[in-house]
């Protein structure tokens, strides 16, 4: 993808786009590194906060300082918190303010990697995929430990992860687990590989409701309660 693109400069901002003919529109371009459709609009612009849960403005700022600051930047970041509380908005909007600059991008599901790398009929397809994720600019990985792994799994996230560190690569993941719970990270991922992602990610902790199911609850009544009080 890095081929493809160029950086031009427009009113005084450089942006990324891709090159001739291979141009294409915003959507075709998420879709190309990874980001579902679905998640396409996330910006940093829309992600809400609320006074009451001071950790959703501390996060947003952390990460967008990391995207205004990169590639001047050591390490990546690792989002923690519950589930439906903006971790993938801020990474798919870190993500694309990281296409801007021309960086070469790769947003990955946990479970969907995962899936693709046991799906390979022999070790040398295996190792071109891992490979593949290892070599990328910034990985982006999504819902990461969102279900155990076997051995040979945590195999492969562990090699994986250990050579982006090896590389100096920056690597950004998203995860429901936190320290402290009964299904703490270190108990999903073991504690080799939870100690190599203290020493290359910041840790970015959220502490708030799922939003997510409660917007739902209100989408049928404009201007919500809740609606209200994340523009605080």
């Amino acid at each position: 993808m890095a081929d493809d693109i160029e950086v031009v400069e427009e009113g005084g901002v450089k942006i990324a786009r891709l090159k001739g003919d291979a141009r294409l529109p915003v959507e075709e371009m998420l879709k190309k590194v990874g980001i579902p459709p679905a998640f396409a609009d996330r910006s940093f612009e829309n992600f809400t906060t609320n006074s009451k849960y001071p950790s959703l403005f501390q996060a947003k700022k952390t990460v967008q300082e990391y995207a205004m600051l990169y590639p001047a930047v050591e390490g990546g970041l690792l989002l923690m918190g519950p589930t439906g509380v903006g971790k993938t908005h801020l990474a798919v909007a870190l993500c694309k303010e990281l296409l801007k600059k021309g960086a070469d991008c790769l947003f990955v599901d946990f479970r969907d990697s995962l899936k693709e790398y046991t799906s390979f009929p022999n070790q040398d397809r295996r190792e071109d995929y891992l490979f593949y994720l290892a070599g990328v600019e910034v990985l982006i990985w999504d819902d990461f430990a969102s279900r155990p792994v076997s051995e040979w799994e945590e195999d492969f996230v562990y090699r994986l992860i250990d050579r982006r560190y090896r590389e100096g690569k920056a690597t950004v993941l998203t995860t429901a687990h936190t320290e402290g719970s009964g299904t703490s990270l270190e108990n999903i991922i073991g504690a080799r590989l939870r100690s190599r992602l203290y020493e290359m990610c910041k840790e970015v902790q959220i502490e708030a409701p799922d939003y997510r199911s409660k917007v739902r609850r209100l989408s049928y009544r404009a201007g919500g309660k809740f609606e209200k009080e994340r523009e605080d």
